[in-house]
């Protein structure tokens, strides 16, 4: 086989130079070789740049605070931000709330709140990017705080993953909001944001947030325990008034099972959460792994829960 390919490429070569093309060929496999090196470098710079300015932009924002002695001097250019082990990355401007730890471990939930005095539609808000570092990778979590009311804030929870060392989830990157209406009178607010470590894979933390009134103060309780999905996943608010008369979330993730890439086919993890009045928190009352393969976005746009509509409903309903 070496030798055939050796005469056919010696062949090739001649009737080349035969009919003068064999330098043209050349120049011109070079012309595309330096294109697509240059077109390579040049995506790959425009990358970088873009991420060492998101950092910039959000590294201008955030303290250290000590929850202990309730002090705040500024953060550090690079990791660690923070010097002590009791002091946690704080976006100015907002509420120090030790509740929201940058720290909190696997599967915590946050404490449920007191009973709100009343709720009502959740006022006018902003969502602003966390802080970044000069790589342009989130090193606090994104904020979402009512118009007119600066101190009234919720910044997004870090997470620290089982096994993973020291390495901590900043949730800080492309804030979304949108309203939900559980009742009427009534509006809560569905927050998410991106934690990017500079791979391929990114990780959306969900918060269902409730704006609280307590006098002429207010305060913004999250009331959805921890809950991510990767880009190779989907999440949905449903109505089901069979289910819950509360917003329901549904999401399915990928399993990366042996031999598949990270955008190919997998099987899929689907979660349903529903709003337990009893708890003031959503809770978790369905989880099943798919019985069939769909795309994970190399061939086609992530696809799960639609299809799975009809198998989630009647695993829902009661027996």
């Amino acid at each position: 086989m070496t030798i055939a390919w050796a005469i056919v490429t010696v062949a090739v070569l001649y009737l080349l130079d035969k009919h003068h093309l064999l330098r043209k060929t050349l120049i011109l496999v070079g012309i595309v070789g330096v294109v697509v090196v240059a077109g390579y470098a040049i995506l790959l710079g425009y990358q970088r740049l873009k991420a060492r300015w998101g950092y910039h932009q959000f590294a201008k924002t955030h303290d250290c605070y000590n929850s202990s002695s309730g002090k705040v001097h500024a953060a550090n250019d690079s990791p660690p931000w923070c010097q002590q082990e009791d002091e946690q990355v704080h976006q100015r401007g907002t509420p120090l709330a030790p509740e929201y730890s940058p720290t909190l471990p696997p599967g915590f939930s946050e404490t449920p709140p007191a009973p709100p005095l009343r709720s009502g539609p959740f006022p006018r808000f902003r969502v602003a990017d966390g802080q970044m570092d000069p790589d342009g990778l989130p090193i606090s979590g994104a904020t979402l705080c009512v118009i007119g009311q600066h101190d009234v804030c919720y910044q997004m929870p870090s997470q620290v993953p089982s096994g993973s060392g020291s390495i901590t989830y900043e949730f800080g990157s492309y804030p979304r909001a949108e309203r939900l209406h559980p009742a009427i009178g009534e509006s809560w607010v569905l927050f998410s944001s991106l934690f990017s470590g500079g791979g391929s894979g990114t990780l959306m933390r969900l918060a269902v947030l409730r704006y609280e009134v307590d006098g002429a103060s207010g305060r913004i309780v999250n009331l959805l325990p921890f809950v991510a999905i990767t880009n190779v996943g989907e999440e949905a608010i449903w109505t089901l008034p069979g289910v819950s008369k509360y917003p329901v979330l549904a999401d399915a993730d990928f399993v990366w099972g042996d031999g598949e890439s990270h955008f190919g086919d997998h099987f899929y993890n689907v979660e349903v959460w529903t709003f337990e009045p009893s708890t003031e928190l959503y809770a978790k009352v369905l989880s099943y792994r798919t019985s069939k393969k769909y795309p994970g976005g190399d061939d086609a746009e992530v696809k799960v829960l639609v299809p799975e509509r009809e198998e989630i409903l009647r695993r829902l309903a009661p027996q």
